[in-house]
């Protein structure tokens, strides 16, 4: 949110690989990992069934989104990860 404000929310949209790379890089060291994984994040709150009905029908889950990121460990330092994963963005979709 601080690097992309003020519109930081449909740049998250347009680029769910973005979220998901971030979500890569700033994990916990103690549940680290880069096995594939399927995010699903919330951007708003109070969500109506409808929306999230609607983002989900239109939700490509045949390709993956590749992630590179890095990430520093405590003991064995900086080491760069590539993986795959699914991003699902639920927001409020005005109709």
């Amino acid at each position: 949110m601080n690097d992309f404000a003020p519109d930081w929310k449909e740049y998250a949209i347009k680029n769910p690989q973005i979220v998901g790379q971030y979500l890569y890089k700033y994990q916990d060291e103690g549940r680290f990992g880069w096995e594939p994984r399927l995010f699903i994040v919330y951007l708003d709150e109070d969500i109506q069934p409808v929306d999230i009905q609607k983002i989900i029908t239109n939700i490509d889950l045949i390709n993956p989104y590749t992630i590179n990121f890095d990430f520093v460990h405590k003991i064995i330092g900086h080491k760069t990860y590539q993986t795959k994963c699914f991003v699902i963005l639920i927001y409020k979709q005005y109709h």
